[in-house]
């Protein structure tokens, strides 16, 4: 027996059950496999039509993933939405609500714990020990009839709609207040109001989580926008933000991979010097010398996410460093606080170059001698990747290799 699935380009959705009548017969989900057989003619074609049902497509890189579900199925019961082949099922560590959390019994492969379910509109922080890709079958969510509700505080959400949507799509119906923030793993904006979001996290992208933090001393009610036809489709946009991976490196800074992190903080900052804001710098989040996050100036501010976990990352302090025509310093230190906002629009927080430490000379070219490794491997000419190295008695780091 042969079954089909349809593919909508337009919109990016699969149908993954289809009724197929043949000419002269009922209505069927298959057809049987017949050597040579032609069924249909011009007159008489096969007519495929689709279910209300959607397949919505999860991958989970190993790590952890901030993932939601935006297709209602027949049971949202955990064991029902999470992937039914065993092998998959047992690269699952934790899945985590905000007040409630599971785990996968290696021993039986059952799933234990006080999350019972996986519901639309919420977001789960999901840790696997290797990728892992499976398909959920669930009916399309009305978005005109259903309403998302948006708690005075914090707020673990996914969207109900299946189309990418800018944040401020995403959030017209809501009326945002003025210090709103979203965020996801790896990026952050902000409301000022009017209408204006800003910030470094651009789209609301279906099947990704996201963290809604309401500064309204009162809960609200809203739907997501109806934009069948005129959104973008989710298999238009690159495979990093369907993960939802915004980039957070820099040219000079470049992050430890975000997946190894399931929370982070964030800071909207300026960096001056001379009393002068600096538009030009870059700055780079140190913990433990591990650079957890990197920001560029991006229309007046500096939006920082730090990675980190609440749990390891407790009683450790985030170092903030600027680089600055080749230079880079030790700007401040701050305590790592999973969810922590330090600085706003009206008050940012200030990164003082003038106060700094001085700890790399930065090159982009020098001669082929002198060259060692941090661990002290002299080496046979320039370094031809980029990292820290030491010349002639001093630490200098590489951004460009193969420019002279």
């Amino acid at each position: 027996d042969l079954t089909f699935k349809m593919y909508d380009a337009s919109s990016g959705k699969t149908y993954p059950i289809v009724n197929v009548v043949l000419p002269g017969k009922e209505p069927s989900t298959t057809i049987r496999y017949a050597q040579d057989a032609i069924f249909g003619n011009y007159d008489n074609p096969v007519v495929f039509s689709s279910t209300q049902l959607l397949q919505q497509d999860i991958y989970l890189p190993t790590g952890w993933t901030w993932m939601s579900i935006y297709v209602n199925p027949e049971s949202t019961a955990i064991s029902n939405v999470l992937p039914k082949r065993r092998a998959d099922l047992r690269q699952f560590q934790n899945i985590k609500y905000h007040n409630a959390f599971a785990s996968v019994d290696q021993d039986n492969l059952t799933v234990k714990g006080s999350l019972k379910e996986i519901v639309p509109g919420n977001m789960y922080k999901v840790q696997v020990s290797s990728e892992v890709s499976y398909n959920l079958v669930g009916s399309l969510i009305n978005v005109r009839e259903t309403e998302a509700t948006i708690y005075s505080g914090w707020n673990w959400i996914g969207t109900l709609a299946n189309d990418v949507m800018s944040v401020k799509d995403a959030f017209a119906g809501l009326a945002p207040t003025p210090g709103d923030i979203v965020k996801s793993r790896t990026a952050f904006s902000t409301y000022r109001g009017n209408g204006v979001w800003e910030g470094k996290l651009k789209s609301i992208v279906p099947g990704v989580g996201y963290i809604y933090n309401s500064k309204a001393r009162e809960d609200k009610t809203f739907r997501y926008p109806l934009q069948s036809g005129g959104g973008q489709s989710r298999s238009n946009i690159a495979r990093h933000l369907l993960n939802g991976d915004d980039d957070i490196s820099t040219a000079h800074y470049q992050p430890v991979d975000s997946h190894q992190y399931p929370d982070n903080m964030s800071l909207i900052a300026v960096v001056e010097m001379d009393d002068a804001k600096l538009e030009s710098a870059e700055i780079g989040a140190f913990v433990n010398g591990e650079c957890r996050g990197a920001a560029s100036f991006d229309d007046g501010y500096y939006f920082l996410t730090v990675l980190g976990s609440a749990a390891d990352d407790i009683d450790n302090e985030v170092e903030l460093r600027v680089f600055s025509e080749g230079k880079e310093y030790v700007v401040a230190h701050l305590p790592f606080a999973s969810d922590a906002v330090y600085g706003s629009l009206e008050i940012p927080y200030v990164l003082n170059v003038d106060v700094a430490t001085g700890i790399n000379e930065v090159s982009t070219y020098d001669d082929d001698d002198d060259w060692y490794t941090l661990q002290g491997y002299k080496l046979n000419r320039r370094p031809t990747y980029k990292g820290v190295y030491i010349h002639r008695g001093k630490k200098v780091t590489i951004t460009n290799p193969g420019s002279k």
